[in-house]
């Protein structure tokens, strides 16, 4: 009997190539890099790998092209077991295409994004998988395909009385009627900013960001902060109708040497749904989440460094199940840093972390 939870993705399929070069090029600048990958892309398809290797059975709703591209895709699909009856072959478009460059100090990238098929997917493509849709469990799309399509998904989302959650990156507009359909919203600190005009730098500015995007509508935000962790905040209605914050926290994460974080936003989005849809609390779906995302800067590449369910648990497991404790003052410093303190070996007695061993992770 298959027990994993049903997740259904709209989103883009690309074709992703990346070189890694020790300087960024300036405007007319030729520069040498070190390697080039050509792996599959986008954040539609980023996003079901790593719901899939979360642990989910998870459909695809996308458009590829007619051409040679269009193959790395389907067989990337084909090997990470992801439903692939509502791709489409188009014929007019080319599949969809990114150029990165991969910064090999930083891991830091920049990416150029041809959308191709991509924008040709159509809301008569939703309804071919409303059945799947009514099946599901969570919903999950982003802003990389044509709006009808992503106005289509949501109506279905709300018809059927379904989760969706969106990633709306790249950060174009957002219709107003969208925003009471979405249950959850998970920009990141540049997005946040642009929707809403809050410049999102601490806790009180994220709330301020995350209570207009619950004044229009969303019950949930997911703020994704890089280093610094996860901001979440659910909302309610009080006594007089108004929307009001019913919690919110951070969630810290732990520190790596990062190798590529392309694709840590889409790694994040795809695991947090396969949370969601386990029944996790928000607040332990987006420590799962912030796991997996840490897991993926670590390795090259966007689909193909998306972390496996054994490779999340044996993190999340240890670090946020390990009965480790903390002096009261380091725990004060690791969250003035937001540093999740379970991942430093403490040199306190009974391995206590201590000011010292915060105070040496962060090298002050």
């Amino acid at each position: 009997m298959n027990t994993k939870k049903k997740i259904v993705v709209l989103g883009s399929a690309n074709v992703d190539i990346s070189a890694r070069t020790p300087v960024f090029p300036r405007d007319g600048e030729t520069v040498t890099g070190d390697t080039v990958l050509v792996s599959t892309g986008g954040k539609g398809t980023n996003q079901a790998v790593s719901a899939a290797r979360a642990g989910a059975a998870v459909t695809m709703i996308a458009r590829i092209g007619n051409d040679f591209f269009a193959d790395i895709p389907a067989k990337l699909y084909e090997r990470e077991n992801i439903d692939t009856r509502f791709v489409t072959r188009d014929t007019e478009h080319g599949t969809g295409c990114a150029l990165i460059e991969v910064h090999t100090g930083s891991g830091e990238n920049r990416i150029t994004v041809v959308p191709g098929a991509n924008m040709a997917v159509t809301a008569a493509d939703v309804a071919a998988a409303e059945e799947e849709i009514a099946a599901a469990d969570i919903l999950l799309t982003q802003r990389e395909t044509h709006p009808d399509s992503i106005a289509a998904f949501l109506a279905a989302a709300k018809k059927h009385g379904k989760k969706v959650v969106l990633n709306p990156a790249p950060a174009l507009p957002i219709p107003d009627e969208w925003y009471p359909m979405i249950d959850t919203i998970t920009p990141n600190e540049t997005e946040a900013e642009k929707y809403t005009g809050i410049t999102v730098t601490d806790d009180e500015s994220a709330l301020r960001a995350a209570q207009i995007f619950a004044d229009r509508g969303v019950r949930c935000v997911i703020i994704t902060c890089g280093s610094k962790g996860v901001f979440c905040a659910e909302f309610e209605k009080d006594e007089n109708g108004n929307t009001v914050p019913a919690f919110h926290a951070r969630i810290a994460t732990y520190r790596v040497q990062a190798v590529d974080t392309t694709g840590a936003g889409d790694s994040f989005n795809g695991a947090l749904c396969t949370a969601l849809a386990e029944g996790r609390t928000i607040v332990d779906a987006c420590r799962f989440a912030t796991t997996a995302a840490t897991l993926s800067v670590t390795k090259a590449g966007a689909a193909e460094s998306m972390a496996t369910r054994a490779e999340i648990d044996e993190v999340y497991n240890r670090f946020y199940h390990s009965g480790k404790t903390i002096t009261p003052m380091a725990r004060k410093i690791a969250a003035e840093h937001h540093l999740f303190w379970r991942a430093i070996e403490g040199t306190g007695e009974n391995g206590t972390v201590t000011e010292a061993d915060v105070r040496r992770e962060l090298k002050v």
